[in-house]
């Protein structure tokens, strides 16, 4: 069985990126897969917060 992780770091439900996810989860149902969908603005953790920290000083 193949496990697929799928990031979703849109900052907003149903954004672009996360229908994008969304999409790709559709067309790769099969038999043989798991699919999960990480949401990680959901999750807030420090290490989201600190990428989101760093891509921001990086686009100044």
């Amino acid at each position: 069985m193949k496990k697929v992780l799928i990031l979703s770091a849109s900052p907003r439900k149903n954004g672009n990126s996360d229908i994008l996810c969304q999409q790709f989860k559709k067309g790769q149902k099969k038999p043989d897969m798991k699919l999960n969908k990480f949401i990680c603005m959901a999750k807030r953790s420090d290490f989201v917060m600190l990428v989101m920290l760093a891509s921001k000083q990086e686009s100044v």
